[in-house]
Parts: C-alpha cells; structure tokens; sequence
C-alpha cells in the first residue's frame, strides 16, 4: 500500500515519504496520511509534551497523551475512482485538503477545519486532465501537474484553469520563495520562483509565471 503523509505551515507541511511537523498555537499538532484510496485525518498529536514524557519515563502521561489522538479515515475511491496520486495542504484561511489523482475526478478539496467536519468542497472530472501527479497551493493559486506533463495554473475558488504552459513538459516542479517556507502563501509573486524539471529537449526553454493577483491570499 502506498503511504504519503502530509502537513503544513501553521499546522502542517507535506513531504513525500515522510513526516515534518511545525507548531501549532496549542502546541498541538494535525496530519494527513494519503493512502491509494482515501487519507487518514490524525489530530491532538501533542509531540513535545510526548517527546518530555518519553524522556523522563513517564508512562502515565505518556499513555494519557496517547490516548488524546484522534484518528478518522475518509475514502476517497468514490471521487478518484483509480487511486489517489499526491496531496496538499492550505492553512492560509481555512485548512483545506487538496487531492489529486485519477478516475471520475481527478482533482478534489476537502474541508478539514474539524474531525466531524471532513467533507468534500470541491471537484474536478477527468474530461479535462486524466490524472494528477502533483499540486501545489500559491495563495489562491492551485498549480497542477497532470500525467501528461502538462502544467498549469487554477483559481482555488472557482476551480477553473487560468494558465498554463501548453510548450513545456515537464516532468517534476517546485514553487520556492525568499525566506520561510510560509513566505510562499504570504508574498506576491515578485519573490516567487518555478523550478522545473523538463524532459530532454533541444533547445533551452524559460517558464516565465503570469502577472496576476491569484497569488495574494
């Protein structure tokens, strides 16, 4: 079964294949485990009073912390029909899940605000892209890399496709901006930057991003 888990900034960050957490205001952390069918929604994990617990052995709040986590699966094979390929989290507003992969729908949000409160927002069929390898939040800004190497850009509200660089294919990206890894949903596009990786061309090719508004949260 493949795994992906999932955080973000101000109470997650995602990596692929493994874990990264940063503190919440509670000092409490959430994450999202992505499974080929559905994610795994764990929250309550207080990891620096478990990490003191284990340390000074001891077991009584080290099991009481324990026992505080809250876990709750969603299936998502009714949405992504043939598996899900990659996630990501927005916690710029509202802590929104962002799923994409392949079947019936291709692209979907999930509302995550709360553990009864998990529920599809948004949807996106395969008439436009088959599947989805990877996606990445910008502000209002989704970037979407399909199974064909075709990368565009969406408005995260509307759910409609606003850019896209029809020239290019490209095998992987990264959005990168100066400072913190949270300077990516808090800055215009002036210090943003796209790192592509291509496949083999002849000729050098340059993406330049849009000049728009989408990026301001």
């Amino acid at each position: 079964m493949k795994v992906t888990c999932h955080l973000s900034d101000q109470a997650w960050m995602f990596i692929q294949g493994g874990c990264t957490q940063t503190k919440t205001a509670f000092s409490s952390y959430y994450m999202v485990l992505l499974t080929n069918n559905g994610f795994f929604w764990v929250s309550c994990l207080q990891l620096a009073k478990l990490h003191q617990a284990i340390e000074m052995m001891d077991f009584d709040t080290t099991k009481a912390l324990k026992e505080q986590i809250k876990i709750k699966y969603v299936q998502t094979d009714d949405k992504h029909t043939d598996g899900c390929n990659h996630a990501v989290i927005d916690s710029s507003k509202y802590v929104k899940l962002l799923v994409g992969g392949t079947g019936d729908y291709v692209l979907s949000t999930w509302n995550i605000s709360a553990l009864k409160d998990l529920e599809v927002n948004n949807v996106v069929d395969s008439s436009i892209m088959k599947g989805v390898k990877k996606c990445q939040f910008v502000g209002s800004a989704i970037f979407v890399l399909d199974d064909t190497n075709f990368l565009s850009m969406w408005d995260a509200y509307a759910f409609v496709m606003v850019w896209y660089w029809p020239s290019v294919h490209i095998q992987d990206f990264l959005l990168t901006a100066e400072g913190d890894s949270s300077a990516i949903n808090k800055q215009g596009n002036a210090n943003l930057k796209l790192v592509a990786l291509t496949t083999p061309v002849n000729k050098q090719v340059r993406l330049f991003l849009p000049d728009t508004d989408w990026f301001s949260s």
